[in-house]
């Protein structure tokens, strides 16, 4: 049981850095969500829960926006903190 508590936490806190990290990126490079969610091709009010950790980011999302960032997914989902 206490394992399976372990794993889960470790999940949230992963889930919750790459909510952090997309949100960074993308004020870093200071563009609008708005902006991020046509280069993605998702609806703005979609990659704002992204964001805000209320929807999980598809693969295929993460993988746009760590090739739009040049970062790499580790990085993006919290594994590291080497952007490349």
């Amino acid at each position: 049981m206490f394992a399976e508590e372990e794993k889960n936490f470790v999940i949230v806190t992963l889930v919750m850095v790459m909510n952090l990290r997309i949100r960074d990126l993308r004020e870093d490079a200071d563009l609008t969500q708005k902006q991020i969610s046509e280069i993605i091709l998702c609806d703005q009010s979609l990659y704002s829960k992204y964001e805000r950790g209320e929807r999980v980011l598809p693969f295929d999302l993460a993988v746009k926006l760590a090739d739009y960032y040049q970062v790499s997914l580790d990085y993006l989902f919290g594994r590291s903190n080497k952007r490349k």
